[in-house]
């Protein structure tokens, strides 16, 4: 029964579970959403940003913010298990504390989060007056790399 029969041989078997990924049963996470337009631009009227906290026992997620300008922030906030976090972009940056020689929020920045329960997430960037909008989910299980290691980790 199955793939296989009298005409074709077995040769293995295929285990399941091997086929996870690793962030999916990583007890933290690492995540990286990679864009976000100015904080207080009025273009884009609506910027929000979630993060569920996939395990069972509640945790914190610590949200970092790089701008382009140089501009840093830094938050950590609860997360109850198998809850979510959801935010607008202004009020998660009222929260940070700032760092750099300018305005936090003033510039388009990238965000990492770093968890410790295994996470997902997602941004949504709209604009409720003409009806644009996206939305994206964050890079999961990054690491740091320079672009040489990671160009030679695929060769």
């Amino acid at each position: 029964s199955g793939i296989c029969s009298e005409a074709i041989e077995c040769c293995c078997d295929i285990y399941i579970g091997e086929l996870c990924c690793s962030f999916d049963t990583a007890g933290e996470a690492n995540m990286v959403y990679p864009y976000f337009p100015k904080s207080n631009t009025t273009v884009w009227n609506l910027l929000g940003i979630t993060a569920s906290n996939l395990g069972a026992i509640d945790g914190q997620a610590t949200f970092v913010m790089y701008e382009n300008d140089g501009d840093m922030g830094t938050v950590t906030v609860d997360i109850d298990g198998r809850g979510t976090y959801l935010e607008t972009l202004p009020n998660l940056v009222s929260q940070m504390t700032a760092s750099g020689p300018g305005t936090l929020g003033d510039d388009i920045s990238y965000i990492v989060m770093t968890a410790d329960f295994p996470a997902t997430g997602f941004v949504m960037i709209a604009d409720t007056i003409d009806g644009a909008s996206m939305g994206y989910l964050p890079m999961q299980g990054w690491q740091t790399m320079s672009l040489g290691s990671i160009a030679s980790s695929l060769k």
